[in-house]
């Protein structure tokens, strides 16, 4: 307990940066999977494999419901690697995939996905963050012409693309389209807290939506370019959950992705170390009348990327288990006759692999701003000066056993689409 106190101050101590480096380079696509150098060991249920070629597939059989099967194609490529005259060409590149490749013409993908009964389109199929583009497929059935022709789409889709010019001009408009929806008060906000927050970060200088300057110009060379420099086995993984003989499914990969090869030479990831400054307490205020009240109080350390350890697990669940018990601290408050805030809570994790990033946050009324801000910060000292009460700490782990106990019960009832998450999730985060 000592040891998660001394946590605890260090975050609310931190209100200043720290002159300290925080590495956080974007680090080379995985050769292998995270648990074969863990101590933590993966879910027997899957199978985990690697192509000679690089590439790297999970496999886990669910039968519900019935039939159905979950593929996602994630490549470890995303708005981060792009270079200054490439902003939101990794989301543009995405859209492309739906506009014709060597042996589907323009409009035929959406046809067959069609026939398949899947739905269809950019963002619907596919997704593109800053480290990862993921192509999605979620089949009604398991049918051996289903997956043979999921996976022959997904294989066009990694090595095939064309990218004819007039297909190129015809799809800018709709990406285009979509910068201008999501320049909104959200989007405003998010880049006003970032600059104040991680001020010259080269993450908050590459998020997926792009320049527009650079999805009016972008030409076929440059898209063709930055393809085949990410679009490579070594960066893929292919996923798939549900109602299929696991022995089977392998088979087709190999036959599908073994004679994968990359074009040219690969692509490079960008150095994203960032050195925070000291700084002294500062505020920002972003005022919009669609914005809401809250206030946020942040403390920032440096980025520290740990490996996924027994040990660091245990660390990082006292973490959240002190963090849980303030939370419950904090929510009768907002029943009280005269509450001093709406809602309350503390929130820890790092910001764009920048820095560590800790927040208290209460949502007020114009009028109770300063009490709600003082209320929680009481709780949030009285925390760290005297503990948990043994009723705080046993309701905790009540909480947590009930929480762990239902989740074991429920195992087997485990969708397709549940599992599925929970995968990707687990191989993008390694």
């Amino acid at each position: 307990m000592r040891a998660l106190l001394h946590r605890l101050t260090l975050i609310l101590a931190a209100v200043a940066l720290l002159a300290s480096a925080a590495h956080a380079q974007t680090s080379p696509p995985k050769s292998h999977w995270a648990h074969e150098t863990s101590d933590i060991k993966p879910d027997p249920a899957i199978r985990f494999g690697t192509l000679p070629n690089g590439l790297r597939y999970a496999l886990m059989k669910n039968q519900l419901p019935p039939g159905a099967v979950s593929i996602r194609l994630s490549i470890e490529f995303g708005s981060l690697q792009e270079a200054e005259n490439e902003q939101g060409l990794a989301h543009f590149i995405e859209h492309m995939a739906f506009n014709g490749s060597k042996n589907v013409r323009e409009g035929e993908m959406v046809k067959i996905l069609e026939r398949l009964g899947l739905a269809f389109g950019a963002d619907t199929n596919a997704s593109t963050g800053q480290e990862f583009t993921t192509y999605q497929l979620d089949l009604p059935n398991a049918s051996d012409a289903l997956l043979d022709e999921s996976l022959f789409l997904l294989r066009e889709t990694a090595s095939e693309l064309t990218f004819d010019a007039q297909a190129i001009d015809r799809e800018r408009g709709v990406v285009l389209s979509e910068y201008r929806r999501g320049d909104n008060f959200q989007r405003r906000r998010m880049d006003q807290q970032l600059d104040f927050l991680i001020p010259g970060a080269y993450a908050t200088k590459r998020m997926p939506i792009g320049d527009p300057r650079v999805l009016e110009t972008a030409t076929r060379d440059t898209m063709v370019s930055l393809y085949e420099r990410y679009y490579r086995p070594e960066r893929t993984v292919l996923a798939l959950v549900g109602d299929f003989d696991i022995d089977a499914i392998e088979k087709k990969i190999i036959a599908k992705f073994g004679d994968w090869a990359g074009k040219g030479e690969p692509g490079k990831d960008p150095d994203e170390s960032y050195t925070p400054k000291p700084r002294q307490p500062e505020a920002s205020v972003f005022v919009h009348k669609d914005g809401g009240d809250s206030i946020s109080v942040y403390s920032l350390l440096p980025y520290v990327d740990t490996p996924d350890t027994a040990a660091q697990r245990r660390e990082d669940n006292l973490l959240m288990f002190a963090i849980g018990a303030i939370g419950r601290r904090l929510a009768p408050m907002a029943n009280e006759e005269d509450p001093p805030f709406r809602s309350a809570g503390l929130s820890i994790g790092d910001l764009l692999e920048a820095v560590e990033l800790s927040a208290g946050t209460v949502s007020v009324t114009p009028d109770n701003w300063k009490a709600g801000l003082q209320r929680l910060e009481q709780e949030w000292r009285r925390a760290i000066l005297y503990g948990f009460t043994k009723d705080e700490i046993d309701r905790q782990i009540d909480a947590l056993r009930t929480s762990q106990k239902n989740q074991a019960e429920r195992e087997d009832t485990r969708t397709t689409g549940v599992l599925m998450r929970s995968l990707l999730s687990a191989i993008q985060n390694e």
